[in-house]
Parts: C-alpha cells; structure tokens; sequence
C-alpha cells in the first residue's frame, strides 16, 4: 500500500521529534545522577560534550576558560582549542553582548 507522501513526512518528523525526546531523557538522567554524586562542573561539561559530540566551554565574564570538553581530546586539549579561537576580535564582541 502506497503512503501518501504528506504522511511519510509526518512520520519521519514524528519519529526524528521522539529520538530527540529520548536523549532529553537520558541526559536529563545523566545530569541527574551527577548532582546526586556531588559532580564538578568539569564532569557536567564532559556530559554534555559527550552527549552532543561537541566542544563545550564554561567561560568567566572575562573570557578565561574554566573548563571546557570536546569528543576524543584531553579537557587540556579542548581548553587550549577553546582559548585558541577565543583570540578572534569579532567572537569576543558577540560573547560580551549576550
């Protein structure tokens, strides 16, 4: 049987919305296990690295880098990257406005 294609979309939208949904609920957990564990923030950012196969940073109101975490490097490594792109004029002035 055929499947008009408005319904194929709508399912795919539906299915892509629901596996969006369950990693919400699993980091939600995750984060929730590490508050219970007392977690530092470094442990936080690792999660969230991790979870989204991203680099993640926290950075102070001046711009230093208090810990950052990136897929498959050291949080030394992701520090530096981070810091390394923070040099650029243009992403200072952006951070500093929000």
């Amino acid at each position: 049987m055929a499947v008009p294609i408005g319904r194929h979309l709508n399912q795919e939208n539906l299915d892509q919305e629901n596996a969006a949904l369950r990693e919400l609920v699993t980091v939600y957990r995750y984060l929730s296990g590490l508050a219970l564990q007392d977690a530092d923030l470094a442990g936080v950012v690792r999660l969230i690295s991790d979870r989204t196969s991203a680099t993640v940073a926290v950075l102070t109101q001046l711009m230093d880098v208090l810990t950052a975490a990136a897929p498959g490097v050291s949080a030394e490594k992701a520090a530096a990257d981070v810091r390394e792109h923070m040099v650029h004029p243009r992403l200072g002035q952006v951070l500093r406005a929000s």
